[in-house]
């Protein structure tokens, strides 16, 4: 059982209704409550948590529906758990942010151009207030440029399944399951 009798597995009535982040509050309490009392008879671990025998094999069953948030917590405290709960703002409405205010967002931009994009007058012919930059020195750039990494192995691309070589040995990244600037800075 879910939230009010549903189905653990009914998650889009659950988002529709704005009620997935109780039910998985409510989720993690519960792990941690059968956890902490894994190994403890239902009677001994009703006795313990303050409940009955009956609540106690709801519990083991995985019947999350049936306890609410403040029992489980209360549930938890009786067996020596501090539960806290953190709040964290992540904005549901995008727009402009402290760049995009004012003049803020051409005062903090700069745009490379060729030297004679530059020289003919781009920027006001663009109408833009952008820091317009001539690209300097570019042809001369090669490998021995750079300052810390001198290191010059040999790099090779398998075209038939995209494997990276380096030096002989395959690269290998595994697909990542967070992106630490995703929804904390407003990278456009």
């Amino acid at each position: 059982m879910g939230i009010k009798g549903r189905e653990d597995g009914d998650i889009i009535s659950l988002l529709a209704e704005q009620q997935l982040p109780l039910y998985l509050m409510q989720r993690q309490l519960h792990e941690i409550l059968v956890e902490a009392l894994d190994g403890w008879s239902q009677v001994n671990a009703a006795h313990l948590i303050g409940s009955n025998q009956a609540r106690m094999s709801n519990l083991r069953r995985g019947d999350v529906g049936r306890f609410s948030l403040e029992q489980l917590i209360r549930f938890l405290s009786r067996i020596d758990y501090r539960v806290e709960i953190q709040v964290h703002h992540e904005p549901r409405r995008y727009g402009a942010h402290w760049s995009g205010q004012g003049t803020a967002a051409p005062e903090l931009s700069v745009t490379f151009v060729s030297a004679a994009a530059e020289a003919a007058g781009l920027r006001k012919r663009l109408g833009t207030r952008r820091r317009l930059v001539p690209v300097q020195g570019t042809r001369e750039v090669t490998r021995a440029s750079l300052l810390a990494n001198t290191m010059v192995p040999p790099v090779e691309v398998d075209p038939a399944d995209g494997t990276v070589h380096l030096d002989g040995r395959i690269l290998h990244a595994d697909p990542v399951t967070d992106v630490p600037l995703s929804r904390r800075y407003f990278l456009r």
